[in-house]
This record gives structure tokens, sequence and C-alpha cells, in this order.
């Protein structure tokens, strides 16, 4: 890729994940304040920004950038190694585990001046075909990240990524253009997630069309159901709620909007196949990860990608 050769590169350290996803599992829409690099050891993931989508097939790579809404859909079990990193260690903005993402349903604002600059000549979200040797130079990368290696180690180690990935020759498929109605939607869903009330029907009725035109066009651009999305939104509120400890299972149950909590409970039992108390138990002292389905820092950590949970069955107005 044509580059100036005058650019020096310093680059700056974010965290690191390792994963896996279920298939069909989709991401909530998200932006970041540096660059992410994520390679795709498994699996096909369509990645989707507001201008297309792009096929990322087992050995690519895709590069995202600063401000960028973006979230990714699981084609079928997906294997992610995700470093976040800035060129020039200019990034101003939250670069923790727990906040180097910003949500469209964050109650923090984002925050663009904050944002880590770009190389001039380079074009993002930028992509790059299979490269047999970049599993093993990212796998070193995430061992001097656990040993706590010297900074010349890990930024020399980050450097020879980078520049195996702008020497690729090979590139993914096209991206293919987005259907603006389906992330509209995803979009409100992302917003209102914490309205247990909402239905498909009243998203439909706000843009204007029919609930089963909407649902095809969702289906067809995400790979699943809306009510399957609205279902996996509602249930990570549902878990989230359920990690504080000074709730009880009533007033759980009540914040997600359960009149009843022995229904709530039958409910929680029907679709994660535990009961809301044995979840609870199950997780406490667990660390939970940032982004759902991700181990950070943790190559060879557990994959949190949910398996053993049954598949949400949420009908368009269950409360």
């Amino acid at each position: 890729m044509p580059l100036d050769e005058k650019i020096h590169f310093c680059p700056s350290f974010g965290p690191v994940f390792h994963g896996k996803w279920s298939p069909g599992y989709v991401e909530s829409n998200r932006r970041i304040y540096d660059f992410e690099l994520v390679y795709f050891a498994a699996g096909t993931t369509r990645v989707i920004t507001p201008g297309a989508a792009f096929s990322c097939r087992a050995g690519s790579v895709i590069l995202i950038p600063p401000d960028l809404v973006h979230c990714s859909v699981a084609v079928d079990e997906v294997e992610r190694w995700c470093i976040h990193f800035d060129w020039f260690s200019d990034c101003r903005g939250p670069r923790g585990l727990s906040d180097v993402f910003v949500y469209t349903d964050s109650q923090t604002p984002f925050r663009p001046e904050l944002c880590a600059s770009a190389p001039e000549g380079l074009s993002f979200p930028m992509t790059a075909g299979a490269d047999p040797s970049l599993l093993p130079l990212i796998r070193g990368y995430f061992q001097h990240t656990q040993t706590h290696a010297h900074p010349l180690t890990r930024q020399g180690q980050l450097l020879l990524i980078l520049g195996t990935i702008l020497e690729q020759t090979e590139s993914i498929p096209a991206p293919r253009p987005i259907n603006q109605l389906a992330l509209v939607a995803k979009n409100r869903i992302d917003e209102k997630c914490r309205d247990f009330s909402l239905t498909v029907s009243q998203i439909a009725r706000e843009m204007h069309v029919t609930g089963n035109h909407l649902s095809r066009l969702f289906k067809l651009q995400f790979g699943c159901s809306i009510t399957d999305y609205i279902a996996q939104k509602r249930m990570g509120r549902i878990r989230e709620i359920l990690s504080d400890p000074t709730l009880s299972i009533g007033e759980v149950a009540s914040r997600c909007g359960f009149a009843d909590a022995n229904y709530f409970c039958r409910f929680f039992r029907r679709q994660t196949g535990i009961s809301p108390g044995a979840y609870r138990k199950q997780s406490s002292g667990v660390f939970s990860p940032p982004c759902p389905g991700l181990w950070a820092k943790n190559p060879d950590g557990p994959s949190g990608d949910g398996k053993g949970y049954a598949r949400p069955s949420w009908e368009d107005d269950t409360p």
C-alpha cells in the first residue's frame, strides 16, 4: 500500500482481547477512540459500518478507525484476536478494559476531539487477506502483553504486525452496501434496549414501514431475526441488572418490567436453563469482559460464548 516513507510511527498500546462467538451473535453498535486491529482466526464475520459491510473470513484482518459506528455479526462460529493501538501515541480518549468501547446506548457521550489521528495515505476501514505469518506474530504480541514485556519489545512486535498487514496484496471480497432501514432499526434497538416494553411493531411504526417488511430487511442484513436481536439485548440488560448483589430477585424482576417475580424466574430459566439466583452465584467473582464473547488479556481463557444457554424466543409484545 502506498505510504509516505517519511512518516515515523510511534504506536502506544491499548487493551487486547481474544475469544469466540457462537453463530448468529450480533454486537451492539459502538465507537472507539483508538484503532482496533481484528484478526479472524476462524469462521466468517460481517463487520458492518454505515457505509458498507465487510465479509471477513478466517485468516483475514480489518483495521477499524476511531469514531466509526460499527458492529460485527458472527455468520458461523468465529474466533477473533483484537489489538487496540494508535499510530502516533496521540489518543487521548479512554482506553481501559471497561471503557475502550463507547456503545450507542451508553450514558457517556463520545468526544471525537479525543480520537487518535490516522496516517496520511491510508484509508480506513482497511482490510487484508490471509497471511499465515500473522497469527504467530499476534500470539507473540499477546504473550508480551501478558508478561509485561519491555515497551520497546511490545512496540517492535506491534510495528512488525502492522508492517506485515500494510505489505499485503491479497484483499478480502469487496464490501457490500448497507440497507439503511435495517441499520436504523438496529440503532434504535441499541438506543432503547433499556426499555423493556420495546416491540418490533413500535419500531416499525416509528419508521413508517410494516413489521413484516422490517423483519425481512433486518434478517437479510444481520442474519438473525429482529425479535431475536431484541431478545439478545434484553437478556444482556437483565444479566447486567442481576449482577448487582444489592438487589433482590424481586427488585430485579420489577426493574426488568415483570410484575411477578415468580414469572420472571420461570421466564429466566426458560431462556437460560438456570434460575436467576443460580446465574448470580455462577457469575459472582467472575471477570465480565467489556466486549461480550471476548476474554480480555487472556489468549487461553474461557471463550464466553454463552454455549449451553437456550436461544431466546421473545415474542413481539413480551414485557
